[in-house]
Protein backbone atom coordinates (compact mmCIF):
# COMPACT_ATOMS: atom_id res chain seq x y z
CA UNK A 1 0.00 0.00 0.00
CA UNK A 2 1.08 3.57 -0.66
CA UNK A 3 -0.28 6.86 0.71
CA UNK A 4 0.30 10.50 -0.11
CA UNK A 5 0.17 12.97 2.76
CA UNK A 6 -0.11 16.65 1.89
CA UNK A 7 1.39 18.70 4.72
CA UNK A 8 4.40 17.99 6.95
CA UNK A 9 3.17 19.68 10.11
CA UNK A 10 2.56 17.57 13.24
CA UNK A 11 -0.52 15.86 11.77
CA UNK A 12 1.22 15.01 8.52
CA UNK A 13 4.64 13.96 9.72
CA UNK A 14 3.31 11.96 12.69
CA UNK A 15 0.92 10.11 10.36
CA UNK A 16 3.79 9.45 7.95
CA UNK A 17 5.92 8.00 10.75
CA UNK A 18 3.15 5.71 12.01
CA UNK A 19 2.34 4.54 8.49
CA UNK A 20 6.00 3.84 7.69
CA UNK A 21 6.43 1.87 10.93
CA UNK A 22 3.51 -0.28 9.75
CA UNK A 23 5.16 -0.94 6.41
CA UNK A 24 3.23 1.60 4.33
CA UNK A 25 5.10 3.56 1.66
CA UNK A 26 4.56 7.32 2.14
CA UNK A 27 4.96 10.30 -0.15
CA UNK A 28 4.95 13.36 2.14
CA UNK A 29 4.45 16.64 0.29
CA UNK A 30 5.35 19.98 1.89
CA UNK A 31 5.54 23.44 0.33
CA UNK A 32 7.33 25.04 3.27
CA UNK A 33 9.56 23.93 6.11
CA UNK A 34 8.64 20.74 7.95
CA UNK A 35 7.03 21.11 11.35
CA UNK A 36 4.10 23.32 10.42
CA UNK A 37 2.95 26.62 11.84
CA UNK A 38 3.55 25.74 15.49
CA UNK A 39 7.20 24.83 15.02
CA UNK A 40 8.12 27.54 12.52
CA UNK A 41 6.02 30.59 13.33
CA UNK A 42 3.92 29.93 16.39
CA UNK A 43 4.27 27.98 19.61
CA UNK A 44 7.96 27.10 19.54
CA UNK A 45 9.47 30.48 18.61
CA UNK A 46 7.09 32.20 21.02
CA UNK A 47 8.14 29.87 23.85
CA UNK A 48 11.79 30.61 23.08
CA UNK A 49 11.06 34.34 23.55
CA UNK A 50 9.12 33.62 26.74
CA UNK A 51 12.11 31.73 28.15
CA UNK A 52 14.30 34.80 27.56
CA UNK A 53 11.74 37.03 29.28
CA UNK A 54 11.47 34.62 32.22
CA UNK A 55 15.25 34.61 32.60
CA UNK A 56 15.35 38.42 32.61
CA UNK A 57 12.64 38.52 35.27
CA UNK A 58 14.66 36.11 37.40
CA UNK A 59 17.78 38.28 37.01
CA UNK A 60 15.82 41.28 38.30
CA UNK A 61 15.02 39.32 41.46
CA UNK A 62 18.54 37.95 42.00
CA UNK A 63 18.92 39.66 45.38
CA UNK A 64 16.13 37.43 46.73
CA UNK A 65 18.49 34.51 46.13
CA UNK A 66 21.49 36.13 47.77
CA UNK A 67 23.07 37.29 44.53
CA UNK A 68 24.16 40.93 44.51
CA UNK A 69 22.79 43.39 42.05
CA UNK A 70 23.46 42.13 38.55
CA UNK A 71 24.11 44.49 35.68
CA UNK A 72 23.19 43.17 32.27
CA UNK A 73 22.50 44.39 28.77
CA UNK A 74 20.05 42.74 26.40
CA UNK A 75 21.36 41.91 22.93
CA UNK A 76 18.13 41.44 21.01
CA UNK A 77 19.86 40.03 17.92
CA UNK A 78 21.20 37.24 20.14
CA UNK A 79 17.66 36.58 21.36
CA UNK A 80 16.57 36.16 17.72
CA UNK A 81 19.58 33.93 17.00
CA UNK A 82 18.71 31.71 19.98
CA UNK A 83 15.08 31.46 18.85
CA UNK A 84 16.20 30.53 15.33
CA UNK A 85 18.63 27.93 16.70
CA UNK A 86 15.86 26.30 18.75
CA UNK A 87 13.55 26.17 15.72
CA UNK A 88 16.34 24.89 13.44
CA UNK A 89 17.29 22.15 15.90
CA UNK A 90 13.69 20.93 16.14
CA UNK A 91 13.23 21.08 12.35
CA UNK A 92 16.40 19.02 11.93
CA UNK A 93 14.97 16.50 14.39
CA UNK A 94 11.77 16.19 12.36
CA UNK A 95 13.78 15.88 9.13
CA UNK A 96 15.84 13.14 10.79
CA UNK A 97 12.71 11.22 11.74
CA UNK A 98 11.44 11.54 8.17
CA UNK A 99 14.62 9.92 6.81
CA UNK A 100 12.81 6.58 7.13
CA UNK A 101 13.31 4.29 4.12
CA UNK A 102 9.54 4.19 3.40
CA UNK A 103 9.06 7.98 3.54
CA UNK A 104 9.81 10.23 0.58
CA UNK A 105 9.68 13.93 1.41
CA UNK A 106 8.73 15.92 -1.68
CA UNK A 107 9.14 19.70 -1.60
CA UNK A 108 6.45 21.67 -3.41
CA UNK A 109 2.73 22.44 -3.63
CA UNK A 110 0.35 19.57 -4.25
CA UNK A 111 -2.68 19.85 -6.52
CA UNK A 112 -5.20 17.07 -7.01
CA UNK A 113 -5.17 15.55 -10.48
CA UNK A 114 -7.67 12.80 -9.66
CA UNK A 115 -8.75 10.76 -6.63
CA UNK A 116 -5.43 8.89 -6.46
CA UNK A 117 -2.98 11.36 -8.00
CA UNK A 118 -1.48 14.70 -7.05
CA UNK A 119 0.73 16.92 -9.14
CA UNK A 120 3.52 18.52 -7.14
CA UNK A 121 4.76 21.86 -8.34
CA UNK A 122 8.19 22.84 -7.09
CA UNK A 123 10.04 26.07 -7.84
CA UNK A 124 13.15 24.00 -8.59
CA UNK A 125 11.75 21.12 -10.65
CA UNK A 126 9.21 20.40 -13.34
CA UNK A 127 5.71 19.44 -12.11
CA UNK A 128 5.58 15.76 -11.20
CA UNK A 129 2.68 13.37 -10.63
CA UNK A 130 2.51 11.02 -7.64
CA UNK A 131 -0.08 8.27 -7.33
CA UNK A 132 -1.17 6.34 -4.24
CA UNK A 133 -3.98 4.22 -2.88
CA UNK A 134 -5.01 6.95 -0.47
CA UNK A 135 -4.39 10.69 -0.09
CA UNK A 136 -4.48 12.42 3.28
CA UNK A 137 -4.80 16.20 3.47
CA UNK A 138 -3.02 17.47 6.60
CA UNK A 139 -2.47 21.09 5.69
CA UNK A 140 -3.00 22.34 9.24
CA UNK A 141 -3.40 25.99 10.04
CA UNK A 142 -2.04 29.39 9.14
CA UNK A 143 -1.84 32.54 11.20
CA UNK A 144 -4.88 34.76 10.77
CA UNK A 145 -4.98 38.54 10.51
CA UNK A 146 -7.82 40.79 11.47
CA UNK A 147 -9.81 42.09 8.49
CA UNK A 148 -9.53 45.73 9.51
CA UNK A 149 -8.63 48.82 7.48
CA UNK A 150 -4.92 49.55 7.64
CA UNK A 151 -3.85 46.01 8.49
CA UNK A 152 -1.74 45.94 5.33
CA UNK A 153 0.03 49.28 5.88
CA UNK A 154 3.83 49.46 6.17
CA UNK A 155 5.04 49.00 9.73
CA UNK A 156 2.14 46.77 10.79
CA UNK A 157 3.49 43.53 12.22
CA UNK A 158 1.65 40.22 12.19
CA UNK A 159 2.40 37.36 14.55
CA UNK A 160 4.76 35.97 11.89
CA UNK A 161 6.79 39.17 11.34
CA UNK A 162 7.07 39.95 15.05
CA UNK A 163 8.99 36.69 15.54
CA UNK A 164 11.74 37.89 13.21
CA UNK A 165 11.95 41.49 14.38
CA UNK A 166 15.58 42.64 14.68
CA UNK A 167 15.24 45.34 17.33
CA UNK A 168 13.63 45.61 20.75
CA UNK A 169 12.46 49.15 19.97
Amino acid sequence: MKIIIIGAGPGGYETALVAAKRGVEVILVEAGPVGGTCLNEGCIPTKAFCKNAQFLDELKESEKYGVGKIDFQLDFSSVIERKNAVVDQLKAGVEGLLAHKLITLVRGRAMFKDEHTVTVISPLDEPRDYTADYIIVATGSVSASLPIPGADLPGILTSKEILDIRSEK
